[in-house]
């Protein structure tokens, strides 16, 4: 049996730096006025707004590489993920800046007096945090004052590089429990009103990841939060970029994509790099000889799609798009472009019979029930909450699953 090499996909994780592809327009947007303005000294603050599994990490990640190497500035990404309110978020600050710090093996040297009583041991993998002494001290940066004051000094220990300031670029990421919190709005909005009025501001580059529901959410827990970002929409990727994606992932391990099998990943990818990972990495499994052709790419999808719903789909949806009394109507559905967020009744009512036509009724209401779909501002028009959803709606069909 030969030897599989390393699989270049990551289902389920950002995309590696060297394996990014498109988003030009979102990376100089973010680079040119946020990551420089910083590097020259100015506070800058962005909400990189998309979809779930549209590539948000992998944006504010690859950002966070050309912060660090081009200009100097210290990168931290704090994930947000399963914290409820600010001590909480202070606690994954304070983790992620250890781990920042740790990283950063000059300021490491700096800082360890001050830094080092949250690590019981330090080696070449990372660090093993006493998570004991984090707690204790998470109000201590869950407090607007002490938060900028810990930045500043960092900064003050970090190397100088011409014609930059020193400086820290941040990521948020995962905010979806926290958002929800309205001290955690208040807490962002102090952090720039602050540091805007200091003597000496702090030459921070603040990056939140989420979909427009968390900044929505943010905006109804404290209104001026709306004014306090440059907002970058994350869109799925073009088909010309999810087609570098896939030729470039396989090129690094030196296997070929015959046209009509990349055509095919292509298509069903729907530009969402989530799905385009889930593809290659079944595709990459799936091949035996190196060159991934149509029968490997159609495999691929009926593998992905039961995958997908898998991890992603909840069970109380998915038992309903696989009822069998829904099945015309998903037809219908998938039949719509699938980068499409909506769709309109009418469209899916014609040329159903008139007791599908009660059942449509039905499964709107259901998917309702399910925040699956919200009724748009249009008449008729009904608007998918979770576009991953969207998705395999049309890969069930595409797969014969539907």
């Amino acid at each position: 049996m030969t030897e599989k090499p390393r699989n270049p996909f990551l289902p389920g994780q950002p995309t590696t730096v060297d394996l990014f592809v498109g988003r030009q327009a979102q990376i100089r947007h973010l680079l040119e006025r946020g990551v420089r303005q910083t590097a020259l000294g100015k506070p800058t603050a962005f909400f990189l707004e998309g979809e779930y599994g549209i590539g948000k990490s992998s944006l504010a990640n690859y950002c966070a590489a050309a912060a660090e190497e081009e200009f100097g500035l210290l990168t931290i990404t704090a994930s947000m993920a399963g914290q409820k309110d600010l001590r909480g978020v202070g606690e994954a600050i304070l983790k992620a800046i250890v781990q920042a710090a740790h990283r950063h093996r000059p300021l490491w040297k700096r800082v360890t007096t001050t830094l080092g009583r949250f690590v019981k041991s330090a080696n070449l993998f990372g660090v093993d945090l006493d998570l004991d002494e984090i707690a204790k001290e998470a109000a201590h940066f869950a407090d607007i004052g002490s938060f900028l004051s810990t930045l500043q000094r960092l900064i003050a220990e970090l190397p100088t590089r011409a014609e930059w300031h020193r400086g820290i670029f941040l990521v948020l990421d995962e905010i979806n429990g926290v958002a929800a919190e309205p001290a955690f709005a208040h807490f962002l909005k102090g952090i720039i009103d602050r540091n805007a009025l200091a003597a000496e501001r702090v030459p921070l580059c603040l990056v939140l990841c989420g979909t427009p529901e968390r900044r929505h959410q943010l905006i109804a827990n404290h209104q001026p939060v709306g004014r306090i970002f440059d907002v970058i929409e994350v869109p799925p990727l073009s088909a010309a970029e999810s087609r570098e994606f896939f030729e470039r992932s396989f090129q690094t391990v030196d296997m070929r994509v015959e046209p009509d099998a990349l055509d095919q990943l292509v298509q069903f990818g729907s530009g969402q790099p989530r799905i385009l990972h889930m593809l290659g990495d079944q595709a990459f499994w799936i091949d035996q000889d190196g060159v991934i052709d149509l029968a490997d790419a159609n495999s691929a999808l009926v593998q992905a799609a039961a995958d997908f719903t898998t991890r992603y789909v909840g069970p109380q949806i998915l038992a309903e798009l696989r009822s069998a009394a829904y099945r015309s109507i998903l037809t219908k559905i998938a039949g719509i472009d699938p980068l499409q967020p909506s769709f309109q009744k009418s469209a899916i009512a014609d040329g159903l019979e008139d007791g599908e036509r009660k059942k449509l009724a039905d499964f709107l209401q259901r998917m309702k029930q399910l925040n699956v779909l919200r009724q748009g501002s249009d008449k008729g028009e009904w608007v998918f909450n979770t576009p991953m959803v969207r998705t395999a709606i049309w890969l069930f069909a595409k797969a014969g699953q539907g």
